[in-house]
């Protein structure tokens, strides 16, 4: 039962649940932050896993969740609605191959100002269609290469739509990879539909 755990320091769940096909769900709803490598890989291949909850995660630290779900084909809901900072390669390849996830709301991440903090994101991704990132601000990000390769692998079955607030885009497009960020053209769209930010 990890429904009580708060923090998670360096590279204490690395590899914890690695190839736990039997494991369904994971509900991680107190925990505020994440340490380095602090559930590296922590999930990775457990196929039958449906669903996480991270509702009041707030930071992820250097490669916190690197790799964490990668290769949970059977995730479709993850609940990071409280995330608001990442490191260094925090959240690299975090989902990889999860192909049943549809949409992720970020809504309330603000600062990812370390290095590669986003890369690969969704690497493989296919059923991806929406992302949303709500509170990001002009200032948000530290590195030009945040969101580099976000949409790689993610295929030409459905459109994926990158939400973000409507003041962002000359800060957007001055990013590297953008307008696809690894995706393929015509399937990757960068909207700036939300509301704006201060």
């Amino acid at each position: 039962d990890l429904s009580s755990l708060t923090s998670v320091g360096s590279s204490w769940l690395s590899n914890a649940f690695r190839d736990c096909t039997k494991l369904t769900s994971v509900n991680l709803s107190s925990l505020t932050s994440v340490g380095s490598s602090g559930l590296s890989n922590a999930f990775r291949d457990c196929t039958n896993l449906t669903s996480v909850d991270f509702s009041l995660l707030t930071s992820v630290g250097s490669s916190g969740l690197s790799n964490a779900f990668y290769g949970c084909s059977g995730l479709t809901s993850v609940d990071l609605s409280s995330l608001t900072s990442v490191g260094d390669y925090g959240l690299q390849y975090a989902f990889r191959g999860c192909t049943k996830l549809t949409s992720v709301d970020f809504s309330s991440l603000k600062t990812i100002t370390g290095n590669y903090s986003l890369r690969f994101l969704f690497y493989g991704c296919t059923a991806i269609t929406d992302v949303y990132f709500r509170a990001l601000t002009t200032t948000s990000f530290g590195n030009v290469n945040e969101l580099q390769d976000i949409m790689a692998q993610t295929g030409t079955t459905v459109t994926h739509t990158i939400h973000f607030p409507s003041n962002l885009q000359s800060t957007i497009s001055g990013l590297t990879g953008y307008p696809l960020f690894g995706g393929t053209s015509g399937y990757v769209v960068c909207a700036f539909d939300l509301p704006a930010t201060s």
